[in-house]
């Protein structure tokens, strides 16, 4: 159910912020859109193909010609299983492509946490710290 799958998101963004790990989360493709065009500092995208107002699949070919995120992970978490969608996304170098089941598996997020983890360790390696 959309509120079971609403909780789990909020939770996993939970144990990422105290991890130090910010996340910030849009409902529309637009808002998504507008915050990585006037913001630098982000150093992971995961995107939904099936989002409102402008499709994730379009961000990540959006992303991907941006002079400033072209080389930046990202991680494809969606419920669209279609091979279409997936080779799409895998032509614009999406790291991950992770198809969530309706609702939203523990499986699939400890899949997305692990994801998540290993970028955060790179990330702080980059940065000469210990993790």
């Amino acid at each position: 159910d959309l509120d079971g799958h609403q909780n789990i998101i909020k939770q996993a963004i939970s144990n990422l912020n105290k991890m130090k790990i910010k996340i910030i989360a849009f409902v529309s493709g637009k808002e998504a859109y507008k915050y990585f065009h006037t913001h630098l500092d982000i150093n992971l995208f995961i995107l939904d193909i099936k989002v409102p107002d402008l499709s994730g699949d379009v961000l990540l070919r959006d992303i991907r010609a941006s002079k400033y995120y072209y080389a930046t992970p990202v991680v494809m978490l969606t419920s669209s299983s279609g091979l279409a969608d997936k080779k799409r996304c895998e032509d614009f170098s999406a790291q991950h492509y992770i198809v969530k089941n309706g609702d939203f598996t523990v499986v699939s997020l400890a899949e997305l946490q692990k994801i998540l983890l290993d970028y955060y360790k790179i990330w702080l390696k980059g940065r000469g710290k210990n993790g």
